[in-house]
């Protein structure tokens, strides 16, 4: 497995996707049907902004996929595709968060993720294949 280095700045960030050999890591989340706006507002205006602001390489090699659909259940999925995966970034909500908004702030943040989830957070390590 090849160790990633984050992409050259003039590669723009919808151009960007692990090559063979290149980890990946796919995060699904379960969420609470009448917590969705909720769960979206904390990623597109709350996380996001800040992952771009703090952690460049990381916001650059995320994908966030929004569900269409609700699940038999009710619920819905939500994925994060970190696409590569870069070694050293860091992805951590709470670490991304605070470095952001400061360590206060980020705990509100972080209250308003755990009371949108349904289940807890489910990661899958991958390797580019061919």
């Amino acid at each position: 497995m090849k160790k990633t280095k984050e992409r050259d700045l003039a590669v723009p960030r919808e151009m960007i996707r692990a090559a063979e050999g290149e980890r990946m890591w796919v995060l699904l989340n379960h969420v609470k049907a009448d917590k969705l706006e909720q769960h979206q507002h904390f990623v597109h205006d709350i996380l996001m902004p800040a992952a771009e602001k703090v952690a460049l390489a990381a916001f650059r090699h995320t994908r966030f996929l929004y569900p269409t659909e609700p699940n038999e259940d009710g619920t819905f999925t939500s994925v994060f595709i970190m696409d590569p995966l870069i070694e050293d970034a860091d992805y951590t909500f709470l670490g991304v968060l605070t470095k952001a908004y400061g360590e206060e702030q980020a705990k509100e943040y972080i209250k308003l993720w755990e009371e949108a989830e349904a289940s807890p957070q489910v990661g899958y390590s991958l390797t580019q294949a061919l």
